[in-house]
């Protein structure tokens, strides 16, 4: 039996059904948080449905969908005629596989919806290098925080690939 102010733990799918419950019966449901979730109720953003019941019953649908971020570079060329490149994904340092697939426009290379936490709620850190181009000498210009960083290029990020010239 369900009492009031109780907690019930569910599942990805889950379904809970409270039954004989009298007409007029005044209910609240209301989910956790979980920062890695958006959460809509009954279509609308909340985590909340409070209600009445009445004569045919009542429905609180919860759906949880996962948070997605961007992650996006942009190309510069320094001499040289330029081309396509191939870029490496990696989440909190750790290579993705397989790859997800990214647009270039512009000279600006992004990939579009990542999740944007682990499974366990942490924030995920995404960075790229670039395959080596044939000619060109490649480096990583980062913004804050990542200013610092020279062997890989994160989201806003430019990478520069300087043409190489043989004397």
């Amino acid at each position: 039996s369900i009492e009031s102010g109780c907690y019930v733990n569910m599942n990805n799918g889950g379904e809970l059904t409270i039954g004989k419950l009298p007409v007029g019966t005044k209910y609240v449901v209301e989910e956790d948080g979980y920062e890695a979730y958006t959460t809509q109720v009954n279509g609308a953003e909340g985590r909340k449905a409070t209600g009445e019941i009445p004569a045919e019953g009542a429905e609180a649908e919860f759906v949880n969908t996962r948070k997605t971020t961007s992650f996006a570079v942009t190309k510069e060329w320094q001499g040289g005629e330029g081309g396509g490149i191939v870029l490496t994904l990696y989440a909190n340092g750790e290579k993705l596989d397989p790859q997800p697939e990214y647009t270039s426009a512009g000279g600006v290379y992004t990939y579009a919806n990542l999740p944007e936490f682990t499974e366990a709620g942490d924030m995920i850190v995404y960075s790229a290098k670039e395959k080596y181009v044939d000619g060109y000498m490649t480096m990583y210009r980062n913004e804050a925080p990542y200013e610092d960083e020279t062997d890989r290029v994160y989201n806003g990020g430019t990478i520069i690939n300087r043409a190489v010239t043989e004397f």
